[in-house]
Order: structure tokens, then C-alpha cells, then sequence
């Protein structure tokens, strides 16, 4: 059987048809998925600045690792977050090698979790165990959203490319 192919002149008609609109709809859900990752981000950046002790006292922490994690681990932590934060939207707003940004985002908030949970989680106390199932939670459904937006910023730069 013999398909029909649309020529280029076609797909660029139908393209260019509404793609104000549905930009305009896809950015919203956009701003509404970042603001949703960045209100969870300043929440934690604001936990681990004012409230260390507080956070670190839900593990049991080896003697040898507790320092370092407390100290240096959560400076580093602290800077990548926010150094990543501020990359990601930079890239958004100048329009520039966003997909990427998005993917780098993505990857390294996977990274960060796997490594959470294998440095820091797995020595959750028993009482604190609802606690940490919840923040869990609230990262994988950041891994999403950023997932999501990564989506976005692919989809936003092929209709782009598409429409010339």
C-alpha cells in the first residue's frame, strides 16, 4: 500500500497554522512545572543552610563519613544547586542550547538521587522513615517534572526548526 507523504511546504503550513497558541500553552505548563521544581528547591536549599543538624539527625551516619557529608558535601551541594538553578533558567531566557541545559538538569537530578540514597538514605532511623519517603517522593516527582520540560525543550526546538 502506498503512503502519502507530505511535502515540506505541507508540514510548514500546518505547522505555522497555531503555533503562537500552542507555544503559549506549552509555556505555561512550563513556568508551572519549573516554579513547582523551584519552590522545592529553595525549600531544601533554605533546610540545609538553616536546619543541618536538624536534617542530618534523621540518619545514623557512620562516625567516619558524618563529617564530611555535614560539612564539605553540603557546601558542594548547596553550590551545585544553585549554580545549576541559575544555568537552567539563564538558558531559558536567552534561548540558548536549552534542550541540553534541560537533559544536563534531568541527568544530574537522577545522579543526585542515586547518590543521596546510597551515601545518606540508606541510613534512614526507623522514626524518621515517613519523613524520608516523603522528600523520596518529592524528588522523583522533580526527576518528572524536569523530565517534562526536557520534553518541552525538544519539542519546542524541532516545531522551531520546522516552522524556519
Amino acid at each position: 500500500m502506498k503512503r502519502k507523504v507530505l511535502t515540506d511546504d505541507e508540514l510548514n503550513a500546518l505547522l505555522a497554522v497555531d503555533l503562537d497558541s500552542m507555544d503559549q500553552q506549552n509555556r505555561r505548563w512550563f513556568w508551572i512545572r519549573t516554579s513547582l521544581c523551584l519552590a522545592y528547591i529553595v525549600a531544601m536549599v533554605l533546610a540545609l543552610l538553616l536546619f543541618p543538624d536538624r536534617i542530618f539527625a534523621k540518619f545514623n551516619l557512620p562516625d567516619e563519613s558524618a563529617p564530611i557529608i555535614m560539612g564539605s558535601y553540603v557546601q558542594i551541594r548547596l553550590a551545585v544547586i544553585l549554580t545549576a538553578t541559575v544555568l537552567y533558567l539563564a538558558s531559558y531566557y536567552w534561548d540558548r542550547y536549552f534542550q541540553y541545559v534541560a537533559l544536563a538538569a534531568f541527568l544530574i537530578a537522577i545522579g543526585n538521587f542515586v547518590n543521596d540514597y546510597f551515601t545518606i538514605y540508606i541510613y534512614t532511623k526507623p522514626e524518621s522513615m515517613g519523613a524520608v519517603y516523603l522528600i523520596s517522593a518529592c524528588r522523583v516527582l522533580l526527576i518528572l517534572l524536569l523530565y517534562a520540560n526536557f520534553r518541552f525543550a525538544v519539542k519546542r526546538t524541532d516545531i522551531r526548526y520546522r516552522a524556519g
